[in-house]
């Protein structure tokens, strides 16, 4: 499979990019600076361009099978955030250009408000410096929506992201906004980065919107 990946220089997307060449997928990461880039693989291709740019993903996506999208944005009580909503319109807009049908993102519990959530994340870090980003991941999500005919597309919605090893473990999921009956808020990005591209062979996922953790506290050895 030819994966197109975005946000491939961030924490979550350098262990998509690592997962998929793992995985012996042939690799594009499109990213702003291909400098950050010190991958040496055969399969791997570095590109630059604009991701809210179609006609700069457009042009790289040809031949892909799969987009998969762990682009973020810096949290900030002051940090206005418009990347998710508009890198969605210009991805979709360039899938739909070239025929390219599979799309997988990277949100996180609470793009919409729900009971369940650790009451942190939902009376403290939501109404501070999450307070833009979440109603931009609920904006993507909206667009996600609204092409479903268009396209087939993953949410996933990751809790709490550590920089621990992948537990090896099953995920916790569940098609809502939280994952209820949990052990623990915390997934690693390694372990969502499996997620994701585990989410490019099934159908179980098509056109959800996923919340997902680890099913043990992956700080805990």
């Amino acid at each position: 499979m030819k994966v197109f990946i975005l946000g491939a220089t961030g924490p979550t997307g350098q262990w998509v990019v690592k997962e998929a060449l793992t995985r012996c997928h042939e690799v594009v990461a499109f990213v702003r600076n291909p400098e950050k880039l010190s991958i040496k693989d055969n399969k791997f291709k570095g590109v630059k361009g604009d991701v809210t740019d179609p006609s700069h993903l457009s042009r790289e996506m040809k031949g892909c099978d799969a987009v998969v999208s762990a682009l973020g944005n810096p949290s900030g009580t002051f940090i206005p955030s418009s990347i998710y909503a508009t890198s969605g319109e210009a991805i979709v807009r360039s899938m739909k250009e070239v025929g390219l049908k599979r799309l997988v993102v990277c949100s996180a519990w609470g793009t919409q408000d729900d009971k369940h959530l650790p009451f942190v994340w939902r009376w403290i870090w939501t109404p501070t410096f999450l307070r833009h980003i979440m109603p931009d991941m609920r904006k993507l999500e909206d667009i996600l929506e609204r092409e479903k005919n268009n396209i087939t597309f993953t949410s996933v919605r990751p809790g709490i992201l550590t920089d621990d090893p992948s537990t090896g473990l099953p995920l916790l999921t569940e098609e809502r906004q939280v994952v209820i009956d949990r052990p623990t808020d915390k997934i690693s990005r390694h372990d969502v980065a499996k997620f994701m591209l585990d989410c490019l062979d099934t159908k179980k996922y098509d056109n959800k919107m996923i919340a997902i953790c680890s099913s043990k506290d992956p700080s805990v050895k």
